[in-house]
Parts: C-alpha cells; sequence; structure tokens
C-alpha cells in the first residue's frame, strides 16, 4: 500500500528552514520558527501513525485517535499557513454531505471543507456532548449532542462501504447521523498535508528576499585592514552568521604585544592575516561561506600530527576560560596555558600568564600551533 502522506515533506520543510540563520536570530522571523519547530515534530508521529492506519478503523477509539492525527496535520496546515499569509485554495470533498438535510449548507454558501471538518471533529471527539459553536447552519438556539460514533460493524447505513460516522441528538431537529466514506477523510487531509510545498515555497521567498538585500552590500575594501574586518564583522551580523572567526583575527592584529621577544613571530603571523584580508572579503562578497571557513581555518585552527597527553584540554581550557566576559575559570585557564607554554610552545614564543592580556595568550598559542603545524607539513 503507498504511503497517504509523503513523509519527504517534513524532511524538505526542515531542510529550507535549517540551512539559514534568519528564522532562529531574526526578532520578526523568531516566531514563525518556534511555531514550525513544533508542528514538524508533532507531524513526523502523525505522518508515521496515518500511514500505517490506512484502513477503516473497527472501533471508537480507532477512528478518535485517527482523527487526533488528521487535527494535527489539519491545523498545524492551518496554523503555518496564517502565519506566513498563505491563502491556500480549499477542497470541496466534503460537498455533498453538507447539502444534505438535516445540516444543509447551501451550495452558494459552502466556503470548502474545512469548516464541515471543525463540524466531524466537534463530534467525533473535540466537543462530543456540546457542538453548537461548529453547526455550519445551525437552527436559533440549538444545541446538539454526539452520543456515540458509527463504525463498519454497525448496520445503521448498509449502502455506504467502507464508512464512518456519528449519532447526533439535537434540541430543535430529530435524531440523525452523519456518514463519511473513509477515503474521502484521508483525501482531505492528503491534500492538506501537499500544501506543504506552499510553505516551503513561502519560507524559500523569505530567504531570497534577505539574500536579494544582502548581496546587494559588498566590503568597503578603501580602509585600513582593521577597518575591513570591522566591516566583515557587522556585514556577518546583519546576516545572522557565526562572525567569531573574522573577530579573533582582528583582535590578534590589534592586540597589545607585552613580550618584546615575540614581535617578529607575532607580526609574522599578522603578516599572513593581513594577506588573506582580500580573499575573506571576495567570500563575504560572493556570500561564499565555507569559502570563508576554508581561508580562516587553517590559520586560526591548525592541524597537529603530533601532541602530547592533556594538549587538547589545555586548549579547550585557554580557548574558553580566557575570556573578559568573566566565563568560565579564569584561574584554571591561566595554569593551563602555563602548562602548555612549558610543554610546547616555549619552542616558539614565550608565554607570560602575568602581564600578558588573555587576547595576547590566546594569540601566542595559536601561533605556536600554527608554526609547529607547518614545520611538520615541511
Amino acid at each position: 500500500m503507498n504511503d497517504l502522506l509523503d513523509g519527504k515533506l517534513v524532511y524538505d520543510l526542515r531542510d529550507v528552514i535549517n540551512k539559514t540563520n534568519i528564522f532562529v536570530a531574526d526578532v520578526n522571523e523568531k516566531e514563525k520558527y518556534n511555531l514550525i519547530c513544533a508542528v514538524m515534530d508533532q507531524f513526523d508521529n502523525s505522518v508515521i501513525y496515518l500511514n500505517s492506519h490506512q484502513n477503516i478503523p473497527l472501533s471508537e477509539d480507532e477512528i478518535i485517535i485517527l482523527f487526533h492525527h488528521f487535527c494535527i496535520i489539519r491545523d498545524g496546515i492551518k496554523v503555518v499557513s496564517n502565519i506566513l499569509n498563505i491563502d491556500n485554495k480549499p477542497t470541496n470533498i466534503f460537498q455533498s454531505y453538507c447539502q444534505k438535510e438535516p445540516y444543509l449548507i447551501p451550495k452558494d454558501e459552502y466556503k470548502g471543507d474545512d469548516k464541515f471538518f471543525d463540524y466531524l471533529r466537534s463530534l467525533f471527539f473535540a466537543h462530543p456532548f456540546i457542538t453548537d459553536r461548529s453547526i455550519p447552519n445551525p437552527i436559533k438556539g440549538e444545541v446538539q449532542y454526539s452520543p456515540y460514533i458509527l463504525n463498519n460493524k454497525m448496520k445503521i447505513f448498509p449502502d455506504q462501504k467502507d464508512s464512518i460516522g456519528v449519532m447526533v441528538y439535537s434540541n430543535k431537529r430529530d435524531m440523525f447521523h452523519i456518514c463519511i466514506k473513509f477515503d474521502d477523510l484521508k483525501e482531505y487531509i492528503r491534500l492538506k498535508f501537499e500544501k506543504i510545498n506552499n510553505i516551503i515555497n513561502a519560507f524559500q521567498e523569505i530567504i531570497d528576499g534577505k539574500e536579494k538585500k544582502w548581496s546587494s552590500r559588498k566590503v568597503n575594501r578603501n580602509q585600513d585592514n582593521n577597518a575591513i574586518l570591522l566591516d566583515v564583522i557587522d556585514i556577518l551580523n546583519e546576516r545572522y552568521l557565526d562572525d567569531s572567526n573574522i573577530k579573533e583575527l582582528y583582535n590578534y592584529l590589534t592586540c597589545d604585544i607585552f613580550d618584546e621577544s615575540n614581535f617578529e613571530i607575532v607580526n609574522k603571523y599578522r603578516k599572513i592575516i593581513v594577506k588573506i584580508i582580500p580573499a575573506i572579503c571576495d567570500c563575504i562578497d560572493n556570500m561564499d561561506y565555507d569559502g570563508l571557513y576554508q581561508i580562516t581555518d587553517p590559520i586560526l585552527n591548525p592541524h597537529l600530527k603530533e601532541i602530547y597527553p592533556m594538549m587538547h584540554y589545555q586548549l579547550e581550557k585557554i580557548y574558553c576560560y580566557l575570556n573578559d566576559d568573566g566565563y568560565g575559570d579564569i584561574y584554571w585557564g591561566l595554569t593551563q596555558a602555563d602548562l602548555f607554554s612549558k610543554e610546547f610552545a616555549k619552542d616558539w614564543v614565550n608565554i607570560s600568564i602575568v602581564g600578558m592580556s588573555f587576547t595576547e595568550i590566546k594569540l601566542l598559542v595559536t601561533i605556536a600551533c600554527y608554526y609547529q603545524a607547518q614545520k611538520e607539513v615541511n
């Protein structure tokens, strides 16, 4: 049996949302992100359940559970479409049911299936005892009650195969029942679910609009290198992208050097930073963020083949704890920097945990790793 709902659509929706930081960082878009995540998480279970329960339900409990998952799909599509201002074309699968007495909706007043589905939901399980608000065409002062659900084992509608129904009492009309073909319900939900394509397109339009605006701003290269990097940082922030590597390069270019014995190797390393600035600008102008990472990461996070025990631990504590924001155990970070200096960095730089800024210490640690990695390559 083919799947009723194409689960790949939920995957495609996740893909379009998660490929950018717009929906988690932009104040105006974050509400959409929180909502769509809640919807997608619920869709996962409902898609699995409905695809594995496509046969006519045989018990009242099965019908109620099916309607629960039908509602998750229908309501999820509805709320996301509303927040995105998507005008989805209504279906008319249930129109023939509505135009039968005693719950007639005149043909020229039928606005699509959603109102009638809400009525079915209220009768089946949402408000089974009082359904006043959902009656499509109520009589003035009417109250309806739903005592029980009908299924194929009951012979109330022998002329209709594979149908489910509900008995309805009313204080204004005779008792009646509503009988719906199960395939019609499934088709209604299938068509609703496929409107995920419209939601995907709407999110993609938001992304395209942002990227079009971003692409018009280029890095101002007619300024000194420090100012160029600050401009790059500002552009990355505008695009909701990680700016940590560029901030680190800027800090390494501008920090004061406490120990004069490090001047030569620091200036040598800084020339390497300056040399890649044009390539950084090209990546920003071309919105090539993978390329940006490939340019900056080898300089800031060089790969070392030869390491000693505790080296990774020491580097983690140095980079994580030595910050001016007060996060982490500064004393422990300085302790690890001192150990790293004695066990590894002394061959390249002189690190003093007294008198040096955190940025300078991290710069010297990075320089030691960078030139050791270059030595291993050569």
